[in-house]
């Protein structure tokens, strides 16, 4: 059946052993890169953003959904008991070439129809690693886009475009720090410190990457690429001078909303 050999669950097909295969478009939380731990970061009145201390950044743990198909309800049954035969059971997902170790954390939605069903599962990874594949060697690539570099990387070298939508949130401004404002109940309005200087906030932004790839192989190469980079102790420089960005052919070419 085609699918079959698709997801293992402590070395047993889920589809065979369960009746079970994850729904389509159900990766989209598990492939995502879990994010890092929060950050000591001071902020002084006379400077803009913040001072951030990352010499030794960690990945924090993270927890994810992924939805099921189920082929028969009464098999379904079955995975709830090995998946309560100890915390943690290995994962094996063959169609995004990703295995880890997770521990049920809930059960979510359900439906059924007669023997037929769906659920989505909510998972705990406790054992993040941030990196898939063997590092990639940075150089040329197919993709036509100049102008956003990392650390004076363009993202063009890891195979990536960077999608309409990311522009916008890299020029939108960041907010006022306030300076000293003090208010009374036996006065009215606020007194601000109007001699004080203007400064701003740190602010965040969104990068909308669109990863092109031969091959699930260069798929990971190229995302892991960017995340050893991003993995790296210390500030990252980020700059913005787009050229060549043509996101009809990207919508032609690729079917990627923009």
């Amino acid at each position: 059946m085609r699918y079959e050999n698709k997801l293992f669950i402590d070395g047993l097909d889920a589809m065979v052993e369960y009746g079970v295969f994850v729904e389509r478009n159900g990766y989209r939380q598990l492939i995502q890169q879990p994010v890092f731990k929060k950050i000591d970061q001071t902020e002084w009145p006379e400077f803009d953003g913040v001072e951030a201390d990352v010499a030794a950044p960690m990945l924090d743990a993270r927890q994810f959904q992924i939805q099921f198909c189920i082929k028969n309800v009464r098999w379904a049954e079955d995975l709830f008991l090995a998946l309560s035969d100890g915390v943690y059971h290995e994962f094996d997902f063959k169609e995004v070439d990703i295995k880890v170790n997770l521990r049920l954390v809930s059960n979510g939605a359900f439906s059924s129809y007669i023997r037929l069903g769906k659920m989505t599962l909510t998972f705990a990874d406790d054992f993040p690693s941030g990196l898939k594949g063997e590092p990639y060697e940075l150089g040329e690539s197919e993709v036509v886009q100049r102008g956003y570099t990392i650390d004076d990387i363009d993202f063009s070298q890891f195979g990536m475009y960077v999608l309409k939508g990311t522009d916008d949130s890299i020029r939108k401004a960041p907010n006022v720090r306030e300076n000293l404002k003090i208010t009374a109940k036996n006065m009215s309005g606020a007194s601000y410190d109007s001699n004080g200087d203007v400064h701003w906030r740190a602010k965040d932004m969104t990068l909308k990457l669109f990863v092109r790839a031969a091959d699930l192989e260069e798929f990971w190469e190229r995302y892991g690429a960017l995340y050893q980079v991003l993995m790296s102790p210390g500030l990252h420089t980020f700059n913005f001078s787009p050229i060549d960005v043509d996101y009809h052919f990207l919508q032609e070419q690729f079917g990627v909303e923009v």
